[in-house]
């Protein structure tokens, strides 16, 4: 999960990469990464907890 900015030749190539390393991403990583973005500070104080 993320975002580009650059020139057009770099987001084709960013775009290029992607497509193969996204492709097929593990259905419970899709999950945990929207949970996580809809959460947000929420979880970070319980996840400092757990390392601590």
């Amino acid at each position: 999960m993320g975002c580009v900015v650059g020139s057009k030749a770099i987001i084709e190539k960013v775009a290029r990469l992607k497509s193969h390393t996204d492709y097929g991403l593990f259905l419970p990583f899709q999950y945990a990464a929207a949970f996580a973005l809809q959460a947000g500070d929420s979880l970070i104080e319980p996840a400092a907890q757990c390392v601590r």
